[in-house]
């Protein structure tokens, strides 16, 4: 039975697509698909701002319903539009999470679903992923992180946001006072959580409570599909590809430990080709460039890791989403964590031997990456390793668990 869905991302680039790859997934199974939004009241860009330009890659066009005048409110509008879009179904972006207690309290839903583009917040028995520890880890290890994560600046930003949030939409009183950000159950949102990062990766004691959704990664019939450019195009040579997304790489000096990195990896394996994402940089391939090294000002990462056959590794600060295009193509990473779910995502590297995490206070030096990446390269287990977890994807995946989870969420909310 086709479901009457509505999709509020964050409007912030690396949330909106996650969310649109649900939006697309969904139309694919005949749901009615509504995207949510507000000009009005922002946690930054407008929605207009974040997500015009993404509508029509996704299929989505005409789909949004923004919110744009100071008559209303926001958060009364939302719930003018449960009603007026007789939507069974809300996805909330992990951002808006303290919504669903006002709309849980509306009554008009069938379900609401929470969905996170980076890791969940933790819960009390499980591993804050803005720390870089695993179960690996001695149980003091385990435990400094967890107690740590109460001081965290960011995680305090985060708590206030939520808190803000929930007074702002007119919760009441049945509500949680405070959002805690981790060390708390998920029971404590009248919500599912939900993820697009398969269970394989979560530690073992994360198991089983959260929904997934499926790797939701485009192929090339999706209208999402980047075309590789004529130099990225299969090759039978060694890749190297440096991706350090929108975050990680920001001031010229950081950009220009990028290039001299990726010019030392350029001459280290002087056979494979060296890729690097360069984001700003007007000087991106001069003459004194290796010729195995190619810079460019954007990178399709899951285009040129799934299409490449040759021995490959991914070298990044890597968050949810290219820890997951890394595991689902078979590419083992050499993790340099920076901040947020980096260190969670480079801690499931090493824990489940599927690259190398090369953790340090600052940019490590270009040499001590090189070798990280010949020991990726030559460690047979590694290989082995990533091969099978993408075996495991690509056959969990092929049970269209994005259907299940709309079978499921589409019950009542106890």
């Amino acid at each position: 039975m086709p479901l009457h869905i509505g999709i509020l991302p964050h409007a912030d680039l690396p949330h909106v697509i996650p969310c649109f790859r649900v939006g697309r997934e969904l139309l694919k199974l005949g749901h009615e698909v509504h995207i949510l939004g507000s000009d009005d009241y922002t946690l930054g860009r407008t929605h207009s701002e974040a997500c015009i330009g993404e509508l029509p890659v996704f299929g989505l066009s005409g789909r949004q319903v923004f919110h744009k005048t100071h008559e209303i409110s926001f958060f009364d509008w939302l719930i003018r539009q449960l009603k007026e879009l007789d939507l069974d179904v809300l996805i909330l972006d992990a951002v808006w999470q303290s919504l669903s207690f006002r709309a849980h309290s509306a009554g008009l839903l069938k379900s609401i679903i929470v969905h996170h583009a980076g890791f969940p917040d933790f819960r009390s028995r499980d591993l804050p992923p803005w720390r870089f520890v695993h179960p690996g880890h001695s149980k003091e290890q385990q435990e400094r992180a967890r107690r740590s994560v109460a001081a965290d600046q960011a995680g305090q930003a985060f708590r206030t946001m939520f808190s803000a949030i929930k007074a702002a939409s007119g919760a009441g009183p049945a509500a949680p006072d405070a959002f805690e950000f981790g060390c708390n159950e998920f029971a404590i949102l009248p919500a599912v959580r939900a993820i697009s990062l398969c269970p394989s990766l979560e530690f073992p004691e994360e198991r089983g409570r959260i929904d997934y959704f499926g790797t939701l990664l485009p192929t090339p019939q999706d209208p999402d599909w980047k075309p590789l450019p004529a130099e990225l195009i299969d090759s039978s040579e060694t890749l190297i590809a440096c991706a350090f997304g929108t975050t990680a790489i920001l001031t010229p000096e950081e950009r220009q430990w990028l290039s001299t990195m990726a010019t030392s990896l350029a001459r280290s394996f002087p056979r494979s080709q060296v890729v690097a994402a360069l984001p700003g940089d007007a000087r991106l391939n001069d003459a004194t460039a290796p010729g195995n090294l190619l810079k460019l000002a954007w990178l399709p990462l899951w285009e040129l890791l799934s299409t490449r056959k040759a021995a490959k590794v991914l070298v990044s600060t890597p968050g949810v989403g290219a820890f997951r295009e890394a595991v689902a193509s078979a590419t083992p990473v050499v993790a340099l964590p920076r901040g947020l779910d980096q260190f969670g995502a480079a801690a499931r590297v090493e824990y489940f031997n599927l690259g190398s995490a090369l953790v340090s206070p600052g940019l490590p030096p270009p040499e001590l990456v090189v070798r990280h990446v010949a020991h990726v390269l030559e460690d047979e287990t590694i290989q082995t390793k990533v091969r099978r977890f993408k075996q495991e994807i690509d056959a969990f995946d092929a049970t269209l668990p994005l259907k299940r989870a709309m079978e499921s969420s589409s019950r009542d909310i106890e």
